[in-house]
């Protein structure tokens, strides 16, 4: 299967549609935000924990650790003045973890696809996009599929642990 056919069945098995839920950055796919919201609730992806490691006026960090059955991913969400062009650092920190988690859970970077909350170099082309909603949930769940562990990037944490039935 080549990457062309990996992705479309990537968007198949999300219920995603290339033109309404992503836009490409230099050959990746780069998935809008509120696409990984509805993959976390589709997938039954739970937030387990949000952790602030260090935040200041310029930067936030936080662990953010969420799962799927007996996948937990922990995984940081950051934001800061140097990569994040408006100010409200947490809010993006939290949306950047998130999404990374969510992203790792079901295999996204074996794809190349990206969220577009997690760098600034994504920047869209198309800034007639709607916003995202504010507020918005990922609710507790269901359970995913087992990410690789080659998707791994430093700092984050993937293991697999024993629970009992949901």
């Amino acid at each position: 299967m080549n990457t062309t056919q990996a992705r479309n069945q990537f968007c198949k098995e999300h219920n995603l549609v290339v033109q309404d839920d992503f836009w490409n950055c230099h050959g990746n796919l780069i998935v809008k935000h509120d696409a990984v919201e509805r993959i976390a609730y589709q997938q039954g992806i739970k937030l387990e924990k949000i952790e602030t490691l260090n935040t200041e006026l310029n930067f936030c960090r936080f662990l953010i650790t969420m799962s799927k059955g007996d996948v937990s991913v922990t995984t940081i969400g950051e934001a800061s003045s140097k990569n994040c062009s408006n100010n409200y650092f947490g809010s993006m920190a939290e949306k950047r973890g998130i999404d990374r988690c969510v992203l790792k859970i079901v295999n996204a970077y074996e794809y190349g696809i990206y969220s577009d909350v997690e760098a600034e170099d994504f920047e869209r082309k198309d800034k007639t996009a709607k916003s995202h909603p504010q507020g918005s949930q990922i609710p507790s769940g269901n359970k995913v599929q087992t990410p690789s562990s080659s998707t791994s990037n430093p700092g984050d944490s993937i293991k697999t642990t024993s629970r009992g039935s949901d």
